[in-house]
């Protein structure tokens, strides 16, 4: 197997790593050693604008607001259990829910940190419309809480960001994470895992890689957890189902399959979470 130029060695643990699979014009190599993905893509810019703005739509976002805060709710009572008040920046806040909803406890004071997207539900937030890099160069203040949801996957240098978050966290200060996990039961079962979005993410993790990119930056981990909606692992599952152009087969065998799968699936599910295969990793962590 030939590796390419820039993905030869792991950024954690210098590992080798290896090609395991294409996605259009994205190549997908993995760690041998410690379990991380790089991917390398390469479409045209143009053709990657476009189905970035497919993928970051607030229409769509806001359709699956109600289930996206009952998951932020159980998010931040996990958080108030390590740190209840305090100073809050949330890197790549997105569309602003989730810092809205954690702004409007009277314990914290949130800001936010989104160059791209329109915080449209953060209305009496602060939000900082620059890069991460621009960011650090001139903030002088520390924060108790450093958030970062579904975003370490994005930075072209993981490694290099988590050490300069550091430098924004004050005494007994927390960082929380959430990345998607690629060798969860999820992304097995599915061929078409959503979550690879290889437009835009630049690394995957294994609960392996995360921990020891944590350690390796001087982080201790105090939480760790896998977990996702059942929403999700059905509308992923869904995607096996898509090449059978008949109809009613196509209903038939997905009616078939769900209805052996899905009682099991709740049953097992938090066995399944606990062997850390869950299809998102949410951590908290402290220096």
């Amino acid at each position: 197997m030939e590796y390419h130029d820039s993905v030869k060695r792991c950024i954690i643990c210098k590992g080798k790593m290896k090609l395991i699979r294409k996605i259009g014009k994205a190549d997908i190599y993995e760690c041998t050693n410690c379990k991380i993905v790089t991917i390398t893509n390469h479409e045209f810019k143009k053709v990657l604008q476009n189905k970035l703005g497919q993928m970051y739509n607030f229409n769509n976002y806001s359709v699956e607001s109600k289930k996206i805060i009952k998951r932020s709710r159980r998010l931040m009572s996990i958080i108030q259990k390590y740190k209840n008040k305090g100073k809050v920046i949330d890197i790549g806040g997105g569309f602003g829910l989730f810092s809205s909803i954690l702004n409007n406890l009277s314990s914290y004071e949130v800001e936010i940190l989104e160059p791209y997207l329109e915080t449209k539900y953060a209305k009496d937030i602060k939000v900082y419309k620059k890069s991460f890099e621009e960011f650090i160069k001139k903030n002088t203040y520390k924060y108790n809480i450093v958030i970062a949801l579904d975003v370490i996957e994005h930075f072209q240098k993981p490694i290099l960001t988590l050490q300069k978050i550091a430098g924004l966290m004050s005494e007994n200060a927390i960082l929380v994470i959430q990345t998607p996990n690629y060798q969860s039961l999820m992304a097995k079962l599915c061929k078409q895992w959503s979550w690879w979005m290889v437009e835009d993410h630049k690394f995957m993790f294994s609960p392996n890689s995360i921990k020891l990119m944590l350690n390796k930056t001087g982080y201790k981990i105090r939480y760790f957890s896998t977990y996702e909606d059942l929403y999700d692992f059905k509308k992923n599952m869904d995607g096996n189902f898509a090449n059978i152009d008949i109809s009613i087969i196509r209903k038939l065998l997905k009616g078939i399959f769900f209805g052996l799968f899905i009682p099991f699936y709740i049953l097992a599910r938090k066995t399944i979470w606990r062997l850390e295969l869950g299809g998102l990793i949410f951590l908290i962590a402290e220096r």
